[in-house]
């Protein structure tokens, strides 16, 4: 297999699925939620198969520090508003389901109490803190990019670090083959309405905006 297995994860709707297909379309292939999928996470029957180089999930996050040696870790961040909008369109947070159990499971009962959004913005900071946990503790090379940025240039040197080597000139070639929206949900005329200003002040707010700082975005308040 041409260089090492990539794992990409971050918080649900940070546009893995997007990064997924676009490797695949650079002959990297990449699954999405194919691994790390919930069914057999519950069952603890996780297999990578041997020829499958990468893998994109969400719900990888927690078992981040169980990877085998040689996995190299890449954690896509994506502007915490359009992460909230897309969760409110999807309702992740709107009723009980399998994907909210599972994320109240690792990050806490309070968000069963909490708001939809409350519990969106609970989710976007401390499930990219999770994923900055667990790879620390695995000891696999980690890097942490935002989807804003990954243009060929930026994906052409992530690629190059896991030993997986395209030009520039090759993705650009391939990302206008990928649509960006392939994997959008819900009815986005709402979304213009949730902005940061209409989000009640609460400590889950001030959580996100320093992360997000720190991230490189720039949010008000």
């Amino acid at each position: 297999m041409e260089g090492e297995r990539i794992l990409l994860t971050g918080c649900g709707r940070s546009g893995t699925s997007y990064t997924a297909t676009l490797l695949s379309a650079l002959d990297v292939r990449c699954g999405h939620e194919l691994v790390f999928r919930l069914p057999e996470i519950v069952r603890g029957e996780v297999s990578w198969p041997d020829d499958l180089p990468a893998e994109s999930s969400w719900l990888a996050a927690p078992f981040l520090d169980l990877l085998p040696a040689g996995t190299r870790i890449w954690h896509q961040v994506r502007e915490p508003l359009a992460v909230l909008r897309s969760l409110r369109r999807v309702g992740l947070f709107e009723k009980p389901g399998p994907f909210r159990t599972f994320v109240v499971e690792h990050l806490g009962a309070e968000l069963e109490s909490a708001s939809p959004l409350e519990a969106g913005l609970i989710y976007w900071d401390r499930w990219n803190a999770l994923v900055e946990e667990r790879a620390a503790a695995s000891g696999l090379a980690y890097s942490r990019h935002r989807l804003e940025d990954l243009e060929p240039a930026v994906l052409s040197e992530l690629l190059a670090s896991a030993g997986h080597f395209r030009s520039p000139a090759e993705i650009e070639e391939r990302q206008q083959r990928v649509r960006s929206d392939r994997n959008t949900r819900g009815d986005k005329s709402t979304d213009a309405a949730l902005t940061w200003a209409s989000l009640p002040d609460s400590a889950a707010k001030e959580a996100v905006t320093a992360r997000a700082r720190s991230y490189g975005y720039s949010l008000p308040g």
